[in-house]
């Protein structure tokens, strides 16, 4: 009679115990950055059931595999407008080996000047007011396909030339 008894009750904590235990291993859920290693300094996030990875400035891409600055680099030759008049000529663009989210245009505005730009989260880049002799100078610049489009002021103590141009890549 014990041993019936006992079948019986081993039976009904086997049924109670099963579901529980079945809830408890299937309702958790793996690590979606388990497997996902972000590259140059990219932080791995938790969005939902997948993970992302959050670059930092400069650079892009699924794993942040990607460089902006990489993108820029380069030969350029194009035209530009300026309220002096139009231009044709080559440029080149190099990268900073210290921050990556810098780069140097090599003469713009055909003076040989070198210019900083700092790119931004999006690819955009900010040419901050900076020194160029006895003038100043400060713009923007993208990239698209391939094309650089430049647009900047040259302020000088008496005069200003505000000028825009289109670059294309040289390969």
């Amino acid at each position: 009679m014990n041993s019936i008894i006992l079948k019986k009750l081993n039976r009904s904590l086997l049924l109670l115990v099963l579901p529980i235990s079945f809830i408890i291993f299937t309702s958790c859920s793996k690590d979606p950055c388990e497997d996902v290693v972000c590259e140059n300094g990219g932080i791995e996030t938790e969005d939902g059931d997948d993970c992302i990875c959050e670059c930092p400035a400069g650079f892009y891409g699924e794993l942040c595999e990607s460089s902006y600055q990489d993108d820029f680099v380069g030969t350029y030759s194009g035209n530009e407008s300026c309220d002096s008049g139009e231009f044709q000529y080559s440029l080149s663009i190099s990268a900073s080996s210290s921050d990556p989210s810098l780069i140097r245009f090599h003469d713009l505005y055909q003076q040989g000047f070198t210019v900083e730009g700092i790119i931004d989260e999006n690819g955009d880049v900010t040419i901050p007011e900076q020194a160029l002799g006895i003038a100043s100078i400060s713009g923007s610049a993208g990239l698209s396909n391939g094309t650089l489009t430049v647009t900047y002021t040259v302020q000088g103590d008496q005069s200003s030339d505000s000028c825009s141009g289109n670059f294309e890549k040289n390969n």
